[in-house]
């Protein structure tokens, strides 16, 4: 394991041209959590209602914007899948012949990038849809009553989802996805394929992908170690640093400037995911050699 992380991290500090991927695949990262710096309690987003209330803008004024935000993040989410399949690439030729980058085509990356988008599809959506779908109805209701209602349900349902579902989305939903990710984008499957095969890595090696599972996790909260003076000096210039990753980032400073000390890991743990996948490749086609001779 510590020879496979040593590799991951040689990757990340070899390959500097793709830190600004790393950012990227940050700032669509729906699972990063910030630490509370400033003693304020801001609302947990902005929504149309409040809009309206701090800057008298008209109902339909506020609800375009809110609009557009969140289609900001959804282009931001698509941008980083995109990363995403460029980066696990990468990874994987430099661990082949020692390439900073993939050589491929346009179309190539093109659909790779379609096949990691339908893996997300099959597997984080439908975890965290129905969060999203709770924020839509508030941020985009002009009436302030629809979001008086909406948003204690919004902040008791991600309350639950990042205190009492954070293991079980780091150790299996994630690996998962991780998984299932390599296999569509340096397997060639297809995206429910790829679900598929990766499901059956969790089976055939469960306490392999799980200790690896646990071990990125707490080495994510000690990276989001950097984000602390960021938000510190936010705080100091009287903004706020307390904030969880939703769509108010689109309008928030805090996650856009956290996202650039962070970029490094991004490559790290995309390196890591990539090293496991071919590690476990290299264990079955041993096994197969190995009982073909026998």
């Amino acid at each position: 394991m510590f020879a496979l992380l040593g590799r991951a991290l040689t990757f990340a500090a070899k390959a500097p041209r793709l830190w600004v991927l790393g950012v990227v695949m940050m700032l669509s990262s729906v699972g990063i959590v910030v630490p509370v710096v400033g003693t304020d309690e801001p609302p947990l987003f902005e929504t149309a209602a409040a809009l309206m209330s701090a800057t008298g803008v008209a109902p339909g004024v506020a609800v375009a914007a809110v609009a557009a935000i969140c289609v900001l993040v959804a282009v931001a989410f698509l941008a980083g899948e995109w990363a995403t399949a460029v980066v696990v690439a990468a990874s994987d030729a430099a661990s082949r012949d020692g390439a900073p980058a993939p050589k491929a085509s346009i179309a190539a990356v093109r659909r790779v990038w379609r096949r990691v988008v339908a893996v997300d599809a099959l597997l984080i959506l439908p975890v965290l849809g129905p969060v999203a779908a709770l924020f839509a109805v508030p941020a985009v209701a002009a009436d302030s009553r629809i979001a008086d209602v909406a948003l204690p349900a919004l902040r008791f349902a991600t309350s639950g989802l990042y205190a009492g579902w954070a293991v079980v989305l780091a150790l299996f939903v994630w690996a998962w996805r991780d998984m299932a990710v390599r296999h569509a984008v340096l397997g060639g499957e297809g995206p429910l394929e790829a679900v598929r095969s990766a499901a059956a890595d969790l089976t055939a090696h469960p306490v392999r992908i799980a200790l690896m599972a646990l071990v990125m996790w707490l080495l994510s909260s000690l990276a989001s170690i950097v984000v602390v003076p960021v938000l510190a000096a936010i705080d100091a210039l009287g903004g706020t640093g307390s904030l969880v990753v939703t769509p108010e980032l689109a309008w928030r400073y805090a996650v856009p400037l956290a996202a650039v000390p962070l970029a490094p890991y991004a490559l790290f743990d995309a390196a890591v995911w990539t090293y496991v996948y071919r590690a476990l490749r290299l264990r079955e086609q041993a096994a197969w050699e190995e009982h073909r001779r026998g």
